[in-house]
């Protein structure tokens, strides 16, 4: 860091900007700035490692504290210094710099607002035969041409006084929208937040009720705009009082002290005032001061390792330990006592032998920590599974009547849906369900018997609700059966189409329980709850979807989307297996198929592991923190496959 730059400039925020407030700017500058919106404009690239370097310094207290007491002490010195006039020059100089203005771009288009509807029984009268429903949107997307974006500073004209004949639509619309913008030749998505929602003719469409609700979509011809930023260059003339210094001082000194008190250590760092005396910063407690990782967070060592009085009572805990959990360890521990034993009786360096003692008991601890949790399954998790895209690209649901075979009045529900697998090729299709057959498999899922909660336990509901929803997927069937037959697909880019289109599915977290991030100890689950465009399943028994509930509902967790593909291959044929891990809480798809990378090895065959949450995923393609194939076990395996 350069203390000499004005790094709130940079930003264009107040010196007493709140860290919010700092973010946001910086959020706005570095879409501005970013290169992949700025496409042959190399110069973009150091205004926003200048942006980046503003934004690290002011966000971090320490660095901030010293960068402020740096220029206060540059403007005390310039209210009290009285330097002759010979002891300074004068320098005019032209300065041009780049300032924001905020500007809007008028867009309208196609808008599909989902919602769900109450009845108000309060307001509605059965003998008029009046109902009243409260509206409340759930999901909203939008189609809009390229040609009807405009860049304005005002209401375009071309609008037509849109926005003066009619008020802002009232109802509250979950930002930001999906919008795919068509130019004529490429279609993209973006995630954008519409200003001044105008509706002037909505329609509801596709509308159904069940049990005094009503479902259905709001469509018609939408005006907004969406926040931009443009640059302007303004020069100014500057003169400026140079002191005549033989040098200048500016950040740190590259001096540092540190303290312990109690289990903590801190840190401070020694600064230059502008006159070249040197000063101190404040004390931080050290977030990374030595001691051990394990699951990815440090741990600070507390009194030594172990510590004199902690060493004996975790030795106690460890022995009540093995004895209730995991009785096949007493071998260690007898190890543990005949290796002390011996180090006594031949003198060996206290030091030496303290050590290893150390290393012993730490082997232990964390033997019997995976027994713990390989016995117990709490609910289950994605690891790192970063999505690109908000929500697939699906277009609203179709529903049509039908009637089956003894004439009754059901619903079809279908589905257009554009994915990519993981090599980049693109398939496009409508599948579609029965309601009557989603309501028999939730319904089957609430009457299942709820069994033990082992790893046992879990497979056998699993394949119950595989069995079950077998039948339902004859319209999935029928949409992959066409695109294999019209791309010639072979057994290889038809497995990647199935896994593809399993991918490009959102990720969600399936709950038995309420979204409430305080009702669970799992730190994925808490921390994904109250993360922004957090998708949450609440009261799902066993916290999983069914096939057919998944791909109703369009997202799913690790465990949803496996007991699908799980399904779908094996009516295919493939020799597939379920995999589960109760230590890492994840869920992965293995294939018999010829692809290198990680594997699962059961019976001298190979499969090869499939992650089913990250978009993109290739086979093989595992995280490295859950690809120790020792926590990995076979839930379900099909081994019928046939060319």
């Amino acid at each position: 860091m350069d203390f000499r730059k004005e790094y709130y400039k940079i930003l264009g925020v107040e010196k007493n900007a709140t860290s919010a407030e700092i973010r946001l700017a910086y959020r706005k500058l570095a879409v501005r700035y970013h290169p992949d919106r700025n496409p042959g404009k190399p110069e973009y690239e150091e205004i926003l490692k200048e942006i980046n370097e503003a934004k690290e310094v002011l966000l971090n207290d320490e660095k901030r504290f010293a960068y402020d007491e740096y220029w206060r002490n540059i403007e005390a010195d310039n209210k009290t210094s009285k330097k002759p006039a010979q002891e300074s020059t004068s320098k005019t100089t032209v300065r041009t710099r780049k300032v924001y203005r905020e500007i809007r771009i008028y867009i309208t288009g196609t808008i599909f607002i989902k919602y769900r509807a109450p009845q108000d029984t309060e307001r509605s009268d059965p003998s008029l035969r009046e109902s009243f429903y409260l509206i409340h949107a759930t999901q909203a997307s939008a189609t809009v041409d390229k040609k009807d974006c405009i860049w304005s500073e005002q209401h375009p004209e071309s609008f037509g006084g849109i926005f003066q004949r009619y008020p802002a639509f009232p109802l509250s619309i979950p930002q930001p929208l999906t919008i795919l913008f068509r130019d004529g030749v490429l279609n993209t998505y973006y995630s954008l937040s519409i200003q001044e929602l105008r509706i002037p003719d909505p329609q509801i469409i596709w509308v159904t009720k069940h049990e005094n609700q009503s479902f259905g979509t709001i469509t018609g011809r939408f005006y907004g705009y969406v926040n931009d930023f443009e640059e302007q260059e303004i020069s100014e003339t500057v003169t400026e009082e140079t002191p005549d210094m033989s040098f200048e001082f500016s950040g740190p000194t590259g001096k540092t002290e540190q303290k312990t008190e109690g289990s903590y250590s801190f840190v401070r760092e020694e600064y230059y005032h502008s006159d070249g005396r040197p000063y101190w910063g404040k004390w931080y407690r050290q977030r990374d001061v030595g001691g051990f990782t394990f699951g990815g967070r440090r741990r600070v060592p507390t009194g030594g390792c172990l510590g004199s009085t902690g060493g004996g009572f975790a030795g106690v805990l460890l022995l009540v330990l093995m004895l209730l959990k995991a009785p096949y360890l007493l071998p260690l521990l007898l190890f543990f006592v005949i290796l002390m034993l011996l180090g006594r009786l031949a003198g060996v360096n206290k030091g030496n032998f303290t050590s290893v003692l150390i290393v012993c008991v730490f082997v232990i601890y964390i033997v019997v920590l995976i027994s713990l949790l390989s016995g117990e399954r709490s609910t289950r998790r994605s690891v790192a599974t970063t999505r690109t895209e908000s929500q697939p690209r699906q277009s609203p649901p179709v529903l049509e009547t039908v009637r089956d075979s003894s004439d009754q009045a059901d619903t079809l529900v279908t589905f257009y849906r554009e994915w990519t697998d993981c090599a980049g090729n693109t398939y496009a299709g409508n599948y579609s369900y029965r309601r009557s057959e989603l309501r028999s498999a939730r319904a089957f899922k609430q009457q299942l018997p709820a069994g033990n909660a082992t790893p046992a336990g879990y497979d056998e509901v699993i394949h119950a609700l595989k069995e079950n929803d077998a039948s339902y997927m004859t319209g999935v069937y029928r949409l992959f059966d066409s695109l294999k037959q019209a791309k010639n697909l072979s057994s290889t880019s038809f497995a990647a189409m199935v896994m593809g289109f399993v991918q490009d599915m959102p990720y969600s977290v399936v709950l038995s329980e309420a979204c409430d991030a305080a009702l669970y100890n799992d730190e994925f689950i808490t921390h994904y709850l109250k993360s922004a465009g957090a998708i949450c399943a609440p009261y799902q028994r066993f916290g999983i979807y069914t096939p057919l509930e998944f791909i109703a509902s369009g997202n799913g967790d690790c465990d949803s989307r496996t007991l699908f593909s799980y399904l779908v291959l094996s009516h295919y044929g493939y020799e597939v297996a379920l995999l589960s891990s109760e230590s890492y809480r994840h869920s992965l798809i293995g294939m018999q198929l010829p692809y290198s990378g990680q594997a699962f090895r059961y019976e001298n065959k190979r499969y090869v592991l499939w992650e089913t949450t990250m978009r993109g995923a290739q086979p093989g393609q595992v995280d490295p923190q859950i690809s120790n194939m020792q926590a990995w076990r076979i839930s379900m395996l099909n081994q019928t496959f046939t060319n």
